[in-house]
C-alpha cells in the first residue's frame, strides 16, 4: 500500500505553507483598503460648491444636548481620532456635532479635523463667553470680528494681539466682509427670541478672565465686547480654508473677581429650551442664506 504524501510543513524556501495559506486571503482586504483611501481622497477632493454639511460645534455638555435634541440623529455618537461627533440630519442637511471643549489648541483641533474629513461648507459655533461691555449673564452675542488676545510682537517692540493670520492667496478683506455680513444677518433672525443680543469683537485666549483690571485693558486694547477661550481656535482654520463661520456665545460671567462663580452657577442653571432655540435659530439662518444673497437682502435692503 503505497502511503499518502503529506504536505510538507515548511516549503522549500524556508517557509511554513500553512503560513502562506492563511494570509493569502488578505489580498481581496488590500485591494478593498486601497479603493477605500481613493474614495476618501475622490471625496475630500470635492469642489467646494459640492460641500454642503454643516459642522455644529459647541463648548458645554449641555449645549450638545441640546443641539442633538434639534437634529434628527443618525445613530449613536461615535468616536473619531478620539473626538465624539454626533451625526444626523436638519432639513435635508448632514450635520456633524462636536464639543471643543475650552482651549484654543484643542478646538483648532476639532475644527481642522471636521474640515478635513467632512464635506463641510459652513462652521457654526455657540458657547459661552465673559463680558467685557456691560451686557448681562443670559444674554447672548455674536461676534462679527473675532481676535487672540494673546497674540502679538509686543515684547519685541510689536503690537498686541496682531490680526489673525490669513494666507496670502485669500482675499482677507472680502472674507471678513462677507463673515460679518453673514453675523448681521444672524444678529437680525436672534431678535425673534426673547432674550437680549448684542453684536461685537470676540476677544480669544488660554486664559479665564477673572479680573476687573484685565477686563479693562481686553476693553480698551481691542474695543472687544467679549472674551472666550475658544474663538480663533474655530475662525483661523475656516480662514485658511475659506470656509463660512458664526460665533454665537452666551454670557455666563462678567469677567471680573466674581466671574468663577457666575460661571459655575450659569453653566449649570438648566436653559436648554434657549440653547435649543439658537441652534434651530444657526442652523436655518446658514440653510435659508448659504449664498449670502440672502443675507444681502436682510441686511442691506
Amino acid at each position: 500500500m503505497t502511503p499518502t504524501r503529506r504536505m510538507p510543513l515548511y516549503s522549500t524556501h524556508g517557509r511554513m505553507t500553512a503560513d502562506r495559506c492563511r494570509h493569502r486571503p488578505q489580498a481581496p482586504a488590500k485591494a478593498l483598503f486601497l479603493f477605500a483611501c481613493l474614495l476618501i481622497l475622490l471625496f475630500h477632493a470635492l469642489p467646494s460648491s459640492a460641500r454642503s454639511d454643516i459642522a455644529f460645534l459647541v463648548s458645554l455638555d449641555e449645549q450638545e444636548s441640546a443641539a442633538r435634541s434639534v437634529i434628527r440623529t443618525a445613530g449613536q455618537p461615535v468616536r473619531d481620532q478620539g473626538i465624539k461627533i454626533t451625526h444626523g440630519y436638519y432639513r435635508g442637511t448632514k450635520v456633524h456635532i462636536a464639543r471643543t471643549g475650552a482651549g484654543l489648541v484643542p478646538t483648532a483641533q476639532t475644527t481642522t479635523f471636521l474640515l478635513a474629513r467632512y464635506p463641510v461648507d459652513c462652521v457654526l459655533s455657540y458657547g459661552v463667553a465673559g463680558s467685557l461691555a456691560g451686557a448681562s449673564p443670559g444674554s447672548l452675542f455674536i461676534a462679527n470680528d473675532v481676535r487672540q488676545h494673546n497674540r502679538g510682537t509686543a515684547g519685541l517692540g510689536g503690537g498686541k494681539g496682531l490680526p489673525n493670520p490669513i494666507p496670502e492667496n485669500t482675499d482677507s478683506d472680502q472674507f471678513a466682509e462677507e463673515m460679518a455680513l453673514l453675523a448681521a444677518c444672524v444678529a437680525k433672525k436672534f431678535t425673534q427670541l426673547d432674550v437680549a443680543v448684542t453684536t461685537g469683537t470676540l476677544v480669544c485666549g488660554d486664559e479665564f478672565i477673572a479680573s476687573v483690571q484685565r477686563r479693562a485693558e481686553l476693553r480698551d486694547d481691542f474695543d472687544a465686547a467679549a472674551v472666550d477661550m475658544n474663538g480663533t481656535g474655530i475662525t483661523i482654520p475656516c480662514q485658511r480654508s475659506e470656509t463660512p463661520y458664526v460665533v454665537v456665545r452666551r454670557f455666563t460671567d462678567m469677567a471680573d473677581e466674581s466671574a468663577p462663580l457666575e460661571f459655575s452657577t450659569n453653566t449649570r442653571i438648566p436653559i436648554q429650551e434657549l440653547d435649543s432655540h439658537v441652534t434651530q435659530m444657526l442652523l436655518d439662518a446658514w440653510i435659508d442664506n448659504r449664498s449670502l444673497d440672502g443675507c444681502r437682502k436682510q441686511v442691506r435692503p
